[in-house]
């Protein structure tokens, strides 16, 4: 009865709320009103959620809930896991010539502008920093997971997905580029590669992990 105020852009089943979602662009809106969207000669009743509406305190991931450390800090990696589950998995596999780990979660923050001295450095005035923040970072502590490749045979299973040169002689420090196609962060430490990976990927690359040392 009020007329047309905005349109659905695209829909979707959820398999975690039960139900279908949708995105929608609409003027005045306010999270709780309901609507009313029309799709051919049907129309459905909507309400109106925050755009961030599942999850918006971040304290789920892969399905699972993620308990706080001291302090509020992120869950520390345990038996849930991805890393946990194929650390044994790996073992198994190379007869630990090729060890994985998920790191422990710590703070993470990105800092753009002036250098803040430690972190490491993604581009031209953008660093990202693990450990104590400032005020004025972005923490995105929940974004990533770290994986760290270590072993003997770590170097001959990061080359098959990676473009860049890792042997350690001319690899030192850390870049950003492409692991199986996925964005990640890498970064040579002592012997060992940690891997900095959205954390919605975790599962992916650990399998794609597994498979190129099985092969």
């Amino acid at each position: 009865s009020g007329g047309m105020v905005g349109h659905v852009t695209s829909s979707y089943d959820s398999a975690v709320l039960g139900r279908t979602f949708a995105l929608a662009m609409a003027r005045g809106a306010a999270p709780g009103d309901r609507l009313v969207a029309v799709t051919g000669e049907e129309a459905v009743g909507v309400t109106v959620v925050e755009p961030v509406f599942y999850d918006p305190e971040n304290t789920r991931r892969e399905g699972e809930p993620a308990p706080e450390g001291p302090h509020g800090s992120p869950r520390v990696a345990g038996a849930e896991s991805p890393g946990a589950a194929y650390a044994a998995r790996f073992a198994a596999a190379s007869g630990e010539r090729v060890r994985l780990r998920e790191l422990p979660a710590r703070r993470m923050w990105e800092v753009r502008g002036a250098d803040p001295g430690r972190g490491l450095r993604l581009g031209p005035a953008w660093w990202l920093v693990v450990g104590d923040g400032e005020d004025g970072w972005v923490d995105v502590s929940g974004q990533r997971t770290v994986l760290e490749v270590s072993g003997a045979g770590a170097l001959d299973v990061l080359i098959t997905g990676c473009a860049l040169d890792l042997h350690p002689r001319v690899f030192t420090g850390h870049a950003q580029t492409l692991l199986a196609r996925a964005p990640v962060i890498l970064e040579r430490v002592t012997d060992a590669y940690r891997v900095y990976v959205r954390s919605s990927y975790t599962r992916y690359l650990a399998e794609w992990l597994l498979d190129a040392l099985k092969r």
